[in-house]
């Protein structure tokens, strides 16, 4: 129900309704607050950059999952809110070197997947869920809240719980 570039110049609040299934995007450029209401299991690919700054709030069913393909950079600033009050059901994966910037000291809620690219925060993160970058730059304090939702996440899939470890 999306066009490839539907969310690449918002300048509006928006929200998008999202059921279970794959959608493609050229890339999300929004101004103001986006929303992704999500019922089911979603995969959204963005070929090329997402930049907010009224932030990113991801709202999920019970039953519903985000998984948030980036093809080049992420860039969140204004400190709005990046992500889900339930971070193991909303992952987002880097796939290039491209930077993750988040600006503005934002409070976020997802597992970010980032293993090649330099994340930064400037003033500081408050993040729920989990990071893996290959650097992290800080210029204020972090703090993280690992979501141990995370180890049961493939449950739905047949797969086996992961190991925390030590």
């Amino acid at each position: 129900g999306l066009s490839m570039d539907e969310l690449g110049a918002l300048t509006a609040a928006t929200t998008v309704n999202a059921t279970c299934g794959t959608f493609v995007l050229s890339s999300i450029n929004a101004q103001r607050s986006l929303v992704f209401a999500v019922r089911g299991r979603v995969l959204l690919v963005v070929t090329g950059d997402v930049i907010v700054r009224g932030g990113l709030v991801v709202v999920l069913d019970p039953d519903a999952e985000l998984d948030l393909l980036i093809g080049g950079q992420l860039a969140a600033t204004g400190g709005n809110p990046l992500g889900s009050a339930s971070p193991a059901r909303f992952r987002i994966w880097i796939a290039g070197s491209g930077p993750v910037v988040l600006d503005d000291a934002p409070t976020a809620g997802a597992i970010v997947h980032a293993p090649s690219a330099v994340v930064s925060a400037p003033k500081g993160l408050q993040l729920s869920g989990a990071l893996l970058a290959r650097s992290l730059s800080l210029g204020d304090q972090l703090n993280i809240h690992f979501d141990e939702a995370v180890a049961s996440s493939g449950a739905p899939c047949g797969e086996p719980a992961a190991a925390f470890v030590p």
